[in-house]
């Protein structure tokens, strides 16, 4: 996760800074976060959606990880 964010914030210097490339790094963020988080995995399925043909092939979306309620731990 903190790949992720480092990604994130490596992408959005990126944009202001025309040595680093923002675009790749953000959406590899995205990528990696959207695992965790569902507002990053809804932005990432926008953005998907925006850059349509430009959007890289091989990159696909993860699916959001199920987190077992502290409930039914102590349950079991």
């Amino acid at each position: 996760m903190l790949v992720g964010w480092v990604c994130l914030i490596i992408g959005l210097l990126g944009i202001i800074l025309p040595i680093i490339p923002g675009i790749p790094f953000l959406i590899v963020g995205l990528a990696l976060l959207s695992t965790e988080h569902r507002w990053v995995r809804s932005l990432l399925v926008w953005t998907k959606r925006k850059l349509g043909p430009w959007w890289p092939r091989k990159l696909r979306i993860p699916p959001l990880r199920r987190r077992s309620s502290r409930r039914d731990d102590k349950a079991q």
